[in-house]
């Protein structure tokens, strides 16, 4: 088999085989010796489409994870700054725009250009809407279209890894930016300090790949880019108590379903799933608890609540950990990786 970030051939047994729940699929976990990234192979018959609407159904058990707000996204403050520092501006492409939260704060910030995001799944580029233009469909779709202008900026925040052929859609990427252009990758760290074991969303089919910063140099230096920077974000306290709470959120989750729906909560739903059946296809009203619950705006404001409460109780017994952790481990920050590359200008 061969590495799916670099192509070369790795021979080894796997570190690790993990049985993905929804299928039943067993995915070996291999290193690769030559770029140090460590990958899975997932096959080309596998339906991760719908392995991706279901995953959703499962992975949602933790439902009402809030991911930070824009203005508050480490990746999204330092592309900004970079940006300022290195004077970026012009056609700027984000891949795997999503809902366009980069591209609605790009504009906020003034950006000095045209706002285009690549976005593979219709219903999240309808979610918001800016001064900004999204294309539905996939990288090689992008690539292969008859005169299309290459872009000044190219931005991919955390999509890199659910990619089942990283090193081949980064070189379809490439191709995207004009000479003398910048790309600016972000990605989970593979080093990063965890309080519990890898999480759930770390392995495949949902992220197949896991890079380290030399990885992630390697492969914008083998796709004849030059590496302006590799940063790791800073290490936070917040993390720790974050992994933590999100490990006995489900808990309190199920507590919370016998409590309202009794011999219900053991089938296999969602909180979501009950109270959606509760209100059932006409929509009626729910009372009480259900209705505030039932509420989105409503409940994530009650976890928010929650989680800061966490932290406060957990900040004594963890600090002295964080610190010892930090102290012993120095070379183990923060969760983000963020690479920033330029493409050689055409010579004469």
């Amino acid at each position: 088999m061969n590495c799916t970030a670099c192509a070369a051939p790795v021979e080894s047994l796997p570190r690790e085989t993990f049985r993905e729940p929804l299928f039943g699929r067993d995915f070996d976990i291999h290193v690769c010796g030559r770029c140090g990234v460590t990958f899975s192979v997932i096959p080309s018959e596998f339906p991760l489409r719908e392995w991706y609407t279901k995953a959703a159904h499962l992975y949602s058990e933790a439902e009402w994870i809030i991911h930070p707000s824009p203005e508050k996204d480490w990746r999204f403050n330092f592309f900004f700054s970079k940006a300022r520092e290195l004077d970026l501006q012009g056609r700027l492409l984000d891949i795997g725009s999503g809902d366009g939260r980069f591209l609605v704060r790009a504009g906020e910030e003034g950006w000095r250009g045209a706002l285009s995001g690549l976005e593979g799944n219709p219903d999240m580029a309808r979610r918001r809407k800016g001064n900004y233009t999204v294309e539905i469909g996939e990288i090689q779709e992008l690539v292969e279209r008859p005169g299309l202008q290459p872009y000044d900026v190219v931005t991919i925040f955390d999509v890199l890894e659910h990619l089942s052929e990283p090193g081949r859609s980064f070189g379809h990427i490439v191709r995207l930016i004009r000479p003398g252009g910048t790309l600016v990758v972000t990605v989970p760290n593979n080093d990063r300090i965890r309080v519990l074991e890898r999480e759930a969303w770390d392995f495949p089919p949902n992220h197949n790949t896991r890079w380290t910063a030399s990885a992630l140099a390697d492969l914008a230096k083998r796709n004849g880019l030059e590496v302006l920077e590799v940063r790791v974000s800073d290490f936070a306290f917040q993390s720790y108590s974050d992994q933590l709470f999100y490990k006995l959120f489900p808990i309190a989750l199920s507590g919370v379903k016998r409590l309202l729906y009794g011999g219900k909560a053991g089938a296999k739903k969602t909180l979501t799933d009950l109270l959606a059946e509760d209100a059932g296809a006409e929509g009626k009203s729910l009372t009480g608890v259900k209705s505030r619950i039932a509420d989105k705006a409503s409940r994530r404001r009650i976890e928010v609540v929650l989680r800061d409460a966490f932290k406060v109780v957990m900040f004594p017994f963890l600090i002295p950990v964080a610190l010892a952790v930090c102290l012993l481990m120095p070379g183990r920050k923060g969760d983000c990786l963020c690479l920033v590359a330029r493409k050689p200008a055409t010579r004469p």
